[in-house]
């Protein structure tokens, strides 16, 4: 299929005039233009902080940093999302782990905190938060889990469709310099490559 026609399809899908099956728009933000961004967001509130956002992502994915990149830098950054995420989730039980006190720990190992991810179901429960039960919310939400494969990415791009006080800036930066973290127990195991 065309992007056009995807894009057409996705009109007709946001306006509730043709149902898809789930999945059908996973690969939405695969080979467009900034342009496309217009007609794949128009329909949503927020539109143009939708469409920096994403843009930011894409230009990013393509930034080599001449910043250097510490694992100081990196803990930084992460514990300034967590207090982002403290102070959002505050009020729901199930996410009183962002209330505990944290041991930071830098492993070289980046593929050995890669593969803890697994088993983080903390983080796990983070990200499957439920923002809307609207068709076209979960459809672009899972189109942004098709662009990035990375629910804090995901997270970050969707903020502007939430009602929650969480920009994801910290996560964005620190993901943006090649940053992976796993939670278990109370340690945060921290890499980048």
């Amino acid at each position: 299929m065309t992007k056009i026609k995807q894009l057409e399809y996705w009109d007709l899908f946001c306006k509730e005039e043709k149902s898809f099956s789930d999945g059908y728009f996973y690969s939405l933000f695969m080979e467009i233009t900034f342009n496309d961004l217009y007609y794949i967001y128009k329909h949503f509130p927020n539109s143009d902080k939708l469409i920096l956002k994403t843009k930011k992502y894409l230009i990013y994915q393509d930034l080599k940093f001449e910043k250097k990149i510490t694992p100081a830098l990196l803990e930084v950054l992460i514990k300034l999302d967590f207090e982002e995420k403290k102070t959002l989730f505050q009020a729901h039980n199930e996410f009183d782990y962002l209330l505990k006190k944290w041991t930071f720990i830098y492993e070289k190992d980046f593929v050995k905190v890669a593969e803890m991810i697994e088993d983080d179901e903390l983080s796990q429960e983070f990200f499957n938060y439920k923002i809307s039960d609207k068709e076209a919310m979960y459809a672009l939400d899972d189109a942004l889990y098709g662009l990035t494969n990375d629910f804090d990415y995901r997270l970050y791009l969707f903020e502007p469709l939430t009602k929650l006080n969480y920009s994801g800036e910290y996560m964005f930066q620190f993901k943006s310099f090649g940053g992976i973290y796993a939670i278990s127990d109370n340690i945060v195991y921290y890499s980048y490559k």
